[in-house]
C-alpha cells in the first residue's frame, strides 16, 4: 500500500469523526478520539510523502471546521444554547443523576435527560433554552412520547405552537396512575402552560376542522375502593365518561358546539351496548362495571345533547336493572350502588355545546 493510499484512508477516518461529532454535539467522547486521530497524523507525517500530506491535511481541516460549526452556533449569528445545557448537566450531576441524551428540540432550545439512582428520583428531564431559565422535572419515570410523525414536539393548538409532552409515573410503596404535563416552547424558551390537557399524547381531531382535539375526563365514579395497603391509589373501582376539548385561542374548552355530532355518535354506541347488555343478562361478569360504565355514558351524554334529566335517568336505569355492586368481591370497601352513583352523576357540571370556535 502507498503512502499516499495510506494517507487518504487516514483522512477519511477523520472526516467520518467530524460527521460523528456532528451527530453528538455534546459527545466527549468523540472529541478527544478526533484529537487523538489528529495527534496519530502529525506524527506519521513528518516521513510521509507530500501526496500523503495533503490528503492528511485536508481531512484534519474537514474534521476540525465541522466540529467547530457544532460546537459553536452562535458563530453563525444566531443564540447558542450549549453553556446552558452544560451549566444544567453540571447541576444534575451534581446531584448524583446520570446523563443519557440531549435532543435537540428547535432552534436554540435542548431537551436533556438523565437517569437516577433512587425511585423516587428515577428520572429528570432539563428544559433548557438560549433564552429564559431552564425547566427541571423529576419523578420516578419520565418517558416523552413523539409526536404524530416522529417529531420530538407537539402542536397542540393546531397553530404552530409547540410543546414537550411528559408521561410521568411517580413511585414509593406503589405506583401511582401516569399522568401527562406539557411544556411550551415559545421562541427559545421554555415556559409552563397554565392551562394543562388532561391526556395530550391522544390527539383526535373529531369535528374535522385540522384543529386538535383531545379527551378529557367529564365524570368519575368510584365504586369501590381497595381496602389493602398495597393497593395503592391505582386498585380501585370505577367507570370514567370522557368527552372532547379542544384548544380555543385561549383555553382549552369543551363547549364547543361543533362536537354535538361527535357526542350524538358516542350516545348511539352507548345505546348499542346498553342492548347487548339486556340480551347478556344474567350471564354478565359478577361486578356489573361494564354496565355501570354504559349506564354513565348514556346519562352524561343524553344530558350534554339536551334530553331531559328524568328521560336521561330512566335511560341509564334501565341498563341497570337487577344488577348491584355488592357482588364486586372480597378486598374492596364502601361499595355504592347505582343510586348513590346516579346521584352523583346528576351533581356534575356538564359542558353545554352553545360556542362556536373563534375563526382564525
Amino acid at each position: 500500500m502507498t503512502t499516499g493510499h495510506t494517507g487518504n484512508i487516514l483522512a477519511a477516518a477523520l472526516v467520518a469523526g467530524s460527521a460523528s461529532c456532528a451527530r453528538d454535539p455534546a459527545g466527549d467522547t468523540t472529541l478527544v478520539l478526533l484529537v487523538a486521530a489528529a495527534i496519530v497524523a502529525l506524527v506519521w507525517w513528518r516521513g510521509a510523502s507530500s501526496t500523503t500530506a495533503v490528503a492528511v491535511s485536508a481531512g484534519l481541516t474537514a474534521a476540525l471546521s465541522s466540529h467547530t460549526a457544532v460546537a459553536a452556533p452562535g458563530a453563525t449569528g444566531g443564540p447558542d444554547v450549549a453553556p446552558m445545557v452544560a451549566r444544567a448537566r453540571a447541576a444534575a450531576e451534581a446531584e448524583g443523576f446520570t446523563h443519557t441524551e440531549t435532543v435537540q428540540a428547535g432552534g436554540a432550545a435542548a431537551i436533556v435527560r438523565y437517569r437516577g439512582t433512587s425511585i423516587p428520583r428515577g428520572a429528570r428531564v432539563d428544559f433548557v433554552g438560549a433564552s429564559g431559565a431552564p425547566v427541571t422535572v423529576e419523578d420516578s419515570m419520565i418517558a416523552l412520547p413523539p409526536a404524530p410523525g416522529g417529531a420530538t414536539l407537539w402542536d397542540l393548538h393546531g397553530d404552530g405552537a409547540r410543546f414537550a409532552v411528559l408521561e410521568m409515573t411517580a413511585c414509593g410503596a406503589n405506583c401511582s396512575p401516569l399522568r401527562y404535563r406539557t411544556l411550551e416552547l415559545r421562541g427559545n424558551a421554555w415556559t409552563v402552560p397554565v392551562a394543562q390537557l388532561e391526556r395530550p399524547a391522544e390527539r383526535t381531531d373529531v369535528d374535522m376542522d385540522g384543529v386538535p382535539d383531545f379527551p378529557g375526563t367529564l365524570a368519575h365514579l368510584v365504586i369501590a375502593g381497595c381496602s389493602r395497603v398495597r393497593c395503592g391509589p391505582t386498585y380501585h373501582i370505577g367507570v370514567t365518561v370522557t368527552g372532547p376539548e379542544s384548544w380555543d385561542g385561549k383555553t382549552y374548552t369543551r363547549d364547543l358546539r361543533s362536537f354535538r355530532p361527535e357526542y350524538a355518535r358516542r350516545l348511539a354506541a352507548a345505546r348499542t351496548d346498553a342492548a347487548a347488555h339486556r340480551a347478556r343478562k344474567g350471564q354478565s361478569d359478577p361486578c356489573p362495571v361494564a354496565e355501570l360504565q354504559t349506564a354513565s355514558e348514556i346519562y352524561v351524554y343524553s344530558r350534554i345533547l339536551g334530553v331531559a334529566e328524568v328521560a336521561a335517568a330512566s335511560a341509564a336505569d334501565a341498563v341497570m336493572a337487577g344488577r348491584t355492586t355488592s357482588t364486586c368481591g372480597d378486598g374492596y370497601h364502601d361499595l355504592r350502588d347505582w343510586p348513590e352513583l346516579r346521584r352523583e352523576l346528576g351533581a356534575v357540571k356538564l359542558p353545554e355545546l352553545t360556542r362556536e370556535r373563534p375563526a382564525r
